[in-house]
């Protein structure tokens, strides 16, 4: 049956009409406290936004392009050369009462600020009616072509204000570019009767929304398109807009971990770190964080080009650097390198286009094919290059086969090449230094940061001002914001054309207009104030730690350095303090045998953040309120017991004069009469372990309790090494007022966690004797506590006066266990990690298409990894613990991660967050054995360094197979330099990346077998070093303040062989119960640490271990198993210093922290109650249920005991 020619027509017409799909997108599944107050929190907004709807348009000047204006007028001839306009406060006639239609999408990568620009637009569309309707384009703008969408209500809205991430609607790198796209595009916009479309991105998407405004123009399309600049590398900028969104808050980002970096460099004084930032095309990032912390060197890829720098010349000014620091004994320091550097390297465009050239002509991808096929000029770069680096260029190709230059660690090429020429110069007699590095690249997780004041109010100014714009019938126009070196309530606000920031350039072969990208101005400002003071910062000692962003301290609305030099000029300089006036200070001592360099941090070195806390009073508990050793009495307890009675026989015979002694508690209130006389004493610190924030704390609290006794402090320089070499300083009030609350370990430095046999215990001897010490306080974790055991037993049996105590600090959650529920460091570091895993997650969910491996930094024990996993929710979080107990082999780990990528892939979920403990490696059976085979060889070796040929011929044959089975790069970090206690250094081993090798083959496999259809894109990261030297959380500082008090009460008493000790952290400071616990009663003999001279195992203080029965293990668990499928990733955010999540406690604090102090209370008082109760004359009954009660605990503390 023939239809009729109306019909007919209609039916045609439907199958004109694009497929809309309306979408509910996944909203967030958790959030933390600290992004529950963001949403809460009130944008600070400029007051032409505060005033309402009613906006008088003033049209300024009309723009050409920025270059090749014909050529650009020619290809926009409906939207070319309009004018800037500028929107001020209207009268009520001017006001839009009109209900719009408008979507917004988010487009190329993240940028922190984002939802802010959604909320901008949908608060002004709603103020004008609230009949308007807001839609999201989902996953960028492959949602405008293909009309998936979604309707973004109040509800929707309010979840994402003022936090980090694209994944409210997701991110994506689509283009509308062909005549179909910007078709169905325009029939999207159609269908939804769209008054406007906001385009939120960078440069080549603005540039989009610059051709679909004049495409939808041409075909009389009433959709406006108007874009806000959004990019963290800062390349979209010019005088009408002065900064993209996102810039601030990822700078702020990266520099806190920087900062961080540095002061840890300062600490041991050992690493040369260098540090790759993202910013592929552009360095505007690193020139601004330069600025903020002051590196060594910063390399800038602009300059590189400009000065036709080959990677020769790179290298020998690298190495001129580093040979002058150590002509004045520092061999450490900070180098800092764009991504992109390499692509302005002038040599290398040449020899990657040429290898891109070589390969696609079916050429072997070998370094010797490859290199016998290029011409002699690229060959001999090609030469130059390190053997890891020529893989890369071999081995990394994306889908076209070209080489992936942003996956080339462009750090690790410069270090190989700075240590070669080294090499030379020592052959030449023109270095004696040592070049030992460290390596971090700093990217993915300063994109879904939650966003600074500044981003907050900026994002959202320009959501604002774009919805304006449309409303006033504008299109191809960019938001403007200006003004901005006034408070944020006077910014103004208006509109500049895309096409007056474009010009021709040639992309595939074709011109194309495209905005031009802002790279670093070498005449600017900017730039002109880091060259004016590189060559300082190049070998002074003149970091600065710009500390995590804040929201409710004083400075929290400042901005960027950058910023303000190019709105202020050479005036920024004073306001931002970047050229302080060093030339009173003196130059740095070397003192010792270490050669560690003393010369303290003045505070005009410091950022304004540092300064603001060195005012922050830490809080104590009540018994030490009087802030002295004469205020405090302890309370003799009765005689500890070691852990395990059955060690009960070996402990009493190694510690015969320290073994049982009583515990000791701090009563909480003091009787005046009870008030101790004071006592003149010497007391010597030392930092023993890793740097963790809160040892200047502990120093601040040692002399700050035993001032007004007369007694003098002497903090040990260079730590057990300074102690040996008897290097020490006088702590005064100028000292610590100088290092109140600061991160670091760089008061004092520290070296080896040593003291561990009899011959370093006579040196530790003789140094107390000859110091005159009355007390050594030893500061550092598990081992450190160790060493401290022996050494008090030694100096008891030799008759020596020093009282030797410790303080528990660690960042690795292992100094815990009865008595000890978490050292100093761990809650600071734990949270920066949260922060920085919390921004990765979610910079997953935002562009859904990468899998993030990150490990962590804990050494043996994964409660860092634990911790991180309850406040972050990844997919998948391994613990070594669990890995050890299960027996899993490193197929099966490989396999379970698998599964949960092809589960996550079945419903197009190819993203997500794995987190590795550093201690995982060791866990794993099979190379936990290898590892020990190779620890062997060392110590039979009797050699520092081995080469991996050299390891191998000493390994058995099973050893030797195992070893060359693992790819190459693990084969050689395995087999590096033994750490001070003659293990693996477990930092240096990359286990994630070794994850990443082997889950990539199985899902090949897999996929070959047709079991898994999707797409696995991996990306590594180590969070290690830019957490440990961080500005302490309060707690921290609370914490390591008031246990420095109870060291300080410990040696005026003539106590010796103590731990200080404060438990039922989970209270405000004031009800914590402070005490000390006898060393002895927290050993172990648990046969592992052999180091006895009879070649036994020494008992000693365990690391702890996860508890795969606690709490915390239990609430990951019910965590994960909806993480597994369900993305419920949560951003902690950065430690903050006021508001309410500043006296936050750790997840696992709050699960399993134990008052041991109170329980033993609580305990008597129940015995007591028992005895007084049953008294002759009791009934009998009551009798009978006590004796059968107190059988049933005995029979229950006899299985423990054998347990």
């Amino acid at each position: 049956q023939l239809c009729s020619v109306d019909t007919f027509q209609s039916m045609i017409n439907d199958a004109k009409k694009p497929i809309l799909t309306m979408s509910v997108p996944e909203r967030r599944g958790s959030y933390s406290s600290l992004q529950k107050e963001s949403i809460l929190r009130k944008c600070i907004k400029p007051v032409v936004i505060t005033s309402g709807t009613s906006h008088k348009v003033i049209e300024k000047e009309a723009l050409g392009a920025r270059d090749h204006h014909e050529r650009v007028k020619a290809l926009f001839p409906n939207t070319f050369g309009k004018p800037r306009v500028e929107l001020e406060i209207g009268d009520e006639g001017s006001r839009v009462v009109d209900a719009f239609r408008i979507g917004v999408v988010l487009s190329g990568g993240q940028a922190p600020g984002g939802h802010n620009v959604i909320a901008g637009v949908f608060d002004y569309i709603m103020k004008c009616n609230e009949n308007s309707k807001l839609f999201g384009f989902l996953n960028g703008p492959k949602g405008v072509m293909n009309g998936s969408y979604c309707e973004i209500d109040v509800e929707m809205m309010a979840a994402y204000r003022n936090t980090g991430g694209f994944d409210m609607l997701g991110s994506g790198r689509d283009k509308i570019e062909t005549e179909s796209q910007m078709a169905s595009s325009m029939e999207v916009c159609k269908a939804l009767c769209l008054d406007g479309l906001v385009v939120i991105g960078g440069d080549d998407s603005n540039t989009n929304a610059a051709i679909l405004a004049e495409y939808f123009e041409k075909n009389l399309c009433k959709t406006k398109v108007c874009g806000c600049p959004k990019t963290i590398d800062g390349d979209l900028k010019n005088e009408y807009v002065p900064i993209s969104f996102g810039f601030d808050t990822a700078a702020k980002t990266f520099s806190e971990q920087i900062g961080n970096v540095a002061l840890d460099t300062l600490s041991s004084q050992k690493y040369y770190h260098f540090i790759r930032l993202m910013g592929r095309a552009a360095s505007n990032i690193a020139l601004e964080c330069a600025l903020q912390t002051r590196p060594n060197m910063c390399l800038i890829s602009e300059e590189v080009q400009e000065k036709k720098m080959n990677l020769l010349k790179i290298t020998q000014d690298i190495a001129d650097m580093i040979v002058a620091r150590a002509s004045n004994g520092k061999n450490y320091g900070v180098v800092m390198l764009p991504e992109g550097l390499i692509e302005f390297i002038p040599e290398f465009n040449a020899l990657i286009s040429e290898i891109n050239n070589v390969l696609s002509n079916d050429v072997e991808p070998s370094i010797e094919a490859v290199s016998a096929a290029l011409n002699p000029t690229n060959r001999a770069v090609f030469s130059f290059l390190p053997k890891t680096i020529k893989y890369q260029l071999l081995l990394d190709r994306d889908p076209h086969g070209n080489v992936q230059v942003a996956m080339i660690e462009t750090e690790r090429m410069l270090a190989e090449t700075v240590q070669s020429e080294l090499e030379r110069r020592c052959g030449s007699g023109l270095y004696m230094g040592k070049f030992v590095t460290q390596f971090h690249s700093f990217g993915y997780e300063g994109r879904c940061a939650l966003p600074s004041h500044f981003d907050c109010s900026y994002s959202y100014s320009l959501g604002y001002t774009a919805a304006a714009l449309i409303a006033k019938g504008y299109t191809s126009l960019m938001a403007s914001v200006k003004n901005l070196e006034a408070p944020i309530e006077e910014w103004t606000i208006g509109g500049v054309p895309i096409t007056m920031m474009c010009h021709m350039e040639v992309r595939h072969g074709k011109d194309k207009p495209v905005i031009k990208k802002a790279l670093v101005d070498l005449e600017g400002a900017p730039f002109k104030a880091f060259a004016k003071n590189r060559a300082k910062w190049a070998i002074r000692d003149m970091y600065r730690a710009p500390g995590p962003i804040q929201f409710y301290c004083d400075g929290a609305r400042e901005t960027n350095m950058t910023l303000m030099y190019e709105l202020l000029g050479d005036k920024a300089t004073e306001i931002v303090e970047l050229d302080p006036d060093c030339s009173a200070m003196p130059e740095p001592v070397s003192l010792g045998s270490s050669k560690m360099l003393y010369r303290p941090i003045k505070p005009f070195l410091r950022s304004k953040l540092e300064r603001f806390r060195m005012d922050y009073e830490p809080k104590v508990p009540l018994g030490m309120k009087g802030l002295s050793v004469t205020d405090i009495s302890f309370i003799t307890d009765e005689p500890t017991q070691c852990l395990y009675h059955r060690d009960a026989g070996v402990l009493k015979s190694i510690f015969p004069n320290t073994y049982g002694m009583n515990l000791l508690q701090i009563t909480p209130e003091n009787d005046n009469s009870e008030l101790t006389e004071p006592k003149a004493l010497r007391v010597g610190i030392v930092f023993c372990g890793r740097q963790a924030a809160g040892g200047h704390n502990v120093i601040w609290g040692v002399y700050q309790y035993l001032k007004g006794t007369g007694s003098t402090v002497l903090g040990i320089v260079g730590g057990t090494l300074g102690l040996y070499d008897q290097q020490c300083i006088e702590i005064d009030d100028e000292l610590i007022s100088d290092y109140k609350n600061q991160g670091g370990f760089d008061l004092l430095g520290r070296t080896v966690d040593g003291i561990k046999d009899e011959v370093e215990m006579v040196k530790a001897q003789k140094a107390c004797i000859d110091l005159n010490l009355d007390g050594l306080v030893m500061i550092g974790g598990a081992r450190t506590h160790t060493n401290a055991a022996y050494l008090s037993e030694f100096f008891k049996k030799n008759q020596t006066k020093t009282s030797v105590v410790a303080v528990p600090c660690s960042i690795s959650g292992g100094a815990r266990n009865h008595f000890i529920e978490i050292a100093v460091g761990c809650d600071t570091a734990v949270k920066v990690y949260s922060q920085l895993s919390g921004n990765t997650a979610i910079d997953g969910a935002s562009a859904r298409k990468y899998w993030y491996f990150l490990r962590l930094m804990g050494q043996d024990p994964s409660h860092i990894a634990l911790e991180v996993a309850l406040q972050t929710h990844p997919n998948v979080v391994l613990l070594a613990e669990e890995v050890a107990a299960k027996r899993w082999s490193l197929q099966d780990i490989v396999q379970e991660i698998a599964d949960s990528v092809q589960v996550r892939s079945e419903s197009n979920h190819n993203f997500g967050t794995v987190l590795v403990p550093e201690g995982l490696i060791k866990a794993i059976p099979e190379i936990g054995a290898l590892m020990d085979e190779i620890d062997t060889v060392y110590m039979e070796s009797g050699k520092s360094v081995l080469t991996l040929a050299q390891v191998q011929e000493k390994l058995t044959r099973w050893g030797s197979a195992l070893l060359q089975s693992l790819p190459l790069f693990i084969q050689q970090q395995i087999c590096l330099e033994r750490q001070s206690n003659k293990i693996a250094q477990l930092s240096q081993i990359e286990t994630e990346k070794l994850l990443v090798f082997f889950v990539d083959e199985e899902l090949k496999k897999r996929a070959a077998m047709n079991q898994y259809k999707g797409k696995f894109s991996a990306v590594c990261s180590y969070l290690g070093y830019q957490a440990r030297s961080t500005l302490p959380s309060n707690f921290d500082c609370d914490y390591a303040f008031s246990l420095g008090g109870i060291a300080a009460a410990l040696i005026h008493e003539g106590y010796t062989g103590y731990l200080a000790a404060i438990t039922g952290l989970k209270n405000c400071p004031e009800n914590w119960q402070a005490g000390a616990v006898p060393f002895t009663a927290m050993i172990v003999d648990d046969n592992v640490e052999k180091s006895l001279p009879t070649g036994q195992a020494r008992p000693r203080i365990p690391p702890a271990q996860v508890d795969l029965n606690g709490r915390a293990i239990k609430a990951l668990r019910v965590a994960m198993e909806k993480c597994k499928f369900i993305d419920k990733y949560r951003n902690p955010g950065p430690v903050q210093f006021a508001g309410n999540t500043a006296e936050s406690r750790l997840m696992t604090l709050e699960l399993e922290g134990s008052d041991y102090f109170t329980q033993l209370a609580s305990l008597r008082k129940a015995l007591a109650m028992v005895v007084r109760s049953c008294r002759p004359g009791c009934s009998n009954s009551l009798l009978e249920i006590s004796t059968k009660s107190l059988q049933v605990l005995n029979d229950v503390m006899t299985l423990q005991e054998q347990k």
